[in-house]
């Protein structure tokens, strides 16, 4: 897969890896992926990197790919007539991507977020983790607050040590590995995309300003994505999970605890409520 195709762009929030639908939907130009390994656009916002790397090369990628709509990868050799569909009706079948197409649609983007944190199945989770990255991005860049991630802190944290439960039907596609190694890889995959949700949230309590909470223990961790891959070298996603439970989540509890989670909701909803 290349890095810099919509496979990988967190808009596309039905593949992750090799884990997903043969489809995907990208949310930002409502449009059905039919070949996403193969176009692109200049809003990339690469899954596998943190929101400040993702950001940096996103600027790099705009200069040149269009922002219009997803274009392909080679130009040369595709007919963009066939990678894109705007029907989404087939699509809507599967009960992630009905949630994923609804995303920004009809109700607020946050009630899909939590739909989807609630389905069961690491599908479901992907979705949440991608979307919800781009949703905590685009409400810190907005008004510059951290506290808009709080629900999808709660809800990553409460999943951060299980290791994901994938069955043979959620890949989509094969590789030269068995199919064990595949899900390892995969299973790991998803770990390190929990991980980097929290440390996107981090990173905005470190850039907030004017919010209803601090932060700053949150804002004072260190890369997580980084400790975790220099604690775990290898990729065994059972030693990550080991690592997780041991070290990260007390680290994170440490940093904000439940009663802090509380307390900050609490003035979230009070805000909204005096704003109404």
């Amino acid at each position: 897969m290349n890095p810099n195709s919509c496979a990988n762009c967190w808009f596309n929030a039905l593949q992750h890896d090799t884990v997903g639908l043969n489809r995907g939907f990208c949310v930002r130009h409502k449009l059905v992926l039919n070949v996403p390994s193969e176009t692109t656009c200049g809003l990339l916002m690469r899954k596998d990197l943190g929101v400040v790397s993702a950001e940096r090369l996103q600027a790099i990628h705009s200069k040149s790919a269009s922002s219009d709509g997803p274009s392909p990868l080679w130009p040369a050799g595709s007919d963009p007539r066939r990678l894109t569909d705007t029907e989404t009706k087939v699509l809507e079948q599967d009960h992630v991507a009905a949630e994923v197409v609804d995303y920004g649609r009809v109700d607020s983007s946050i009630a899909t977020l939590a739909r989807l944190s609630a389905l069961p199945g690491a599908r479901a989770e992907i979705g949440m983790l991608s979307l919800g990255r781009g949703y905590v991005r685009n409400c810190a860049v907005r008004d510059r607050r951290w506290t808009s991630g709080i629900h999808l802190f709660r809800w990553t944290v409460g999943k951060l040590g299980d290791l994901p439960v994938l069955e043979p039907r959620d890949f989509f596609v094969s590789t030269a590995v068995s199919l064990g190694r595949q899900l390892e890889l995969a299973q790991w995959s998803i770990l390190m995309l929990r991980i980097r949700m929290l440390d996107d949230i981090a990173h905005h309590a470190r850039t907030a300003r004017g919010d209803v909470a601090g932060g700053d223990d949150l804002a004072a961790l260190p890369d997580l994505a980084d400790a975790a891959a220099e604690s775990v070298p290898r990729i065994e996603p059972t030693a990550l999970v080991k690592w997780i439970r041991s070290t990260l989540a007390p680290r994170l509890q440490k940093a904000l605890p439940t009663s802090a989670i509380t307390d900050i909701l609490g003035r979230v909803r009070s805000q909204y409520a005096e704003a109404a």
